[in-house]
């Protein structure tokens, strides 16, 4: 069994949580989920005026694979459905109750996200003043709120890969892998939290060297992969049973082989083009796995300790170095920035620079985006130098977090089993980035809790 914090589960639901210190938040989740709600209803009605229409053109592929369900044949007869069968099951409702009952539920798991980040909060032990920030950026995000309110299902991934973190932390490792491993089955990119969720659980109590550190299987270790592999497998073969090769190719291949040589803000839509059909095309389609490898090894092994700021850099280095780019994939990384922010020295003023510079670099793509696909100028080329920019614009914003990150210890070190070297990592940590600091001990105030536990 696994050795959970008190109360860690029925966390998930205490909403005593919100008392007279937070009791302000009572009223923002009513007003964003409101917002949210009034939004879908204006794009019911925006659909039936305009041309261009407010609903995602995924929601109506979601929506045309339940209904194949609802018929008891497969989701995959809808031509573009390349997804786990589990997400049209969730929208079986639009056949019986309304078409919009989708776009409510991803409404209402963008409130849960937002929920869940709250707790993290609180375990972080997040001063008011930066909880206050956090949480309007959770709840107020307006990529997210655009994202779910035009149906598309990305805040089933925020709640998911959410929820392993809060119980990974909590000592739930079994658990958090049958969570992580749903969220793999879902979508292939959470692969990339692996290693420093492998990494965070305690290590060896006499490691040879630093590789058998990160790497020896611990009980612990042992839960987490045990819970991951049975419910992505059994998710899987259940799966494969019902619907054959095909569920594996759309859910699984079609993503790891996908280049998409239309324009996109990837900065290697125009190198695909440019190259198909040449015999270095295999090196351009490998090179970008390549370099998001390298990154999310150098961020696993430096900041695993830190596992909201380690998954927040790793989907971030994923979703701007990736061979398709598009704007719901911001959400991945988005989903963690809220977690990240108490962790940063740095001026509220920089912050919204660097973010001006975000939107201001989106939109340069978006002007020429548009005279490409609706105008149809011939200015692909601006659009590249555009999603050139919008590379180096990411990159610098992510570079900029890492120098102004002041959270746990960065030592590629593993939690030691000991309760004293525990400790002592937590005091160096702690001398070493005074301030804000506090606010995210998390990590190593909980192994050496545990571990105190343990041996006493």
């Amino acid at each position: 069994m696994d050795t959970i914090e008190p109360n860690t589960l029925q966390n998930l639901v205490d909403f005593s949580k919100f008392n007279t210190r937070y009791s302000f938040l009572y009223d923002h989740f009513g007003i964003a989920f409101l917002f949210r709600v009034g939004l879908i209803i204006y794009g019911e009605f925006h659909d039936q005026v305009f041309h261009l229409n407010y609903t995602d053109v995924d929601y109506r592929v979601f929506s045309d694979a339940a209904q194949w369900v609802s018929l008891g044949s497969s989701p995959y007869h809808r031509d573009g459905y390349r997804y786990t069968p589990l997400l049209s099951y969730m929208l079986l409702p639009n056949m019986f109750l309304h078409p919009a009952f989708g776009k409510f539920l991803f409404a209402a798991l963008d409130i849960a996200a937002a929920y869940l980040t709250f707790l993290l909060l609180q375990r972080m032990k997040t001063p008011d003043k930066d909880m206050k920030f956090s949480m309007m950026l959770a709840l107020y995000n307006p990529v997210a709120i655009n994202v779910s309110t035009r149906g598309n299902a990305e805040s089933v991934m925020s709640v998911l890969c959410l929820g392993t973190l809060l119980l990974h932390t909590g000592g739930a490792f079994f658990a958090s892998g049958l969570v992580f491993g749903l969220s793999v089955h879902f979508k292939i990119y959470p692969v990339c939290y692996a290693l420093p969720l492998y990494f965070w659980c305690r290590g060896p109590a006499n490691p040879a060297n630093g590789l058998r550190r990160l790497f020896y299987p611990t009980e612990e270790r042992i839960r987490f992969v045990a819970g991951a592999t049975i419910s992505f497998l059994t998710l899987t073969g259940l799966f494969y049973v019902l619907y054959g090769w095909e569920f594996l190719q759309e859910t699984y291949f079609y993503h790891l082989t996908r280049r998409d040589t239309q324009h996109n803000f990837s900065v290697w839509f125009y190198l695909l083009r440019v190259f198909q059909g040449h015999p270095l095309e295999p090196l351009v389609n490998f090179f970008p796995f390549m370099v998001q490898s390298l990154f999310w090894l150098s961020f696993s092994t430096r900041f695993y300790r830190d596992l909201s700021f380690v998954c927040f850099l790793n989907t971030a280095v994923f979703v701007i170095l990736n061979k398709v780019c598009t704007v719901q994939y911001f959400m991945w990384y988005l989903t963690f920035l809220p977690l990240v922010t108490p962790r940063l020295a740095i001026p509220r003023e920089r912050m919204t620079v660097l973010g001006a510079g975000w939107i201001a670099s989106m939109l340069f793509w978006l002007g020429f985006a548009y005279l490409l696909e609706f105008q149809q100028k011939d200015v692909v080329i601006l659009v590249w130098v555009a999603s050139i920019l919008f590379m180096a614009v990411n990159l610098m914003i992510v570079f900029n977090i890492i120098a102004a990150y002041r959270g746990v210890s960065r030592s590629p070190s593993c939690p030691s089993s000991s309760s004293s070297s525990s400790s002592s990592s937590s005091s160096s940590s702690s001398s070493e980035t005074p301030g804000k600091t506090t606010a995210a001990q998390l990590e190593t105030h909980f192994i050496t809790d545990k571990e105190n536990k343990k041996h006493n």
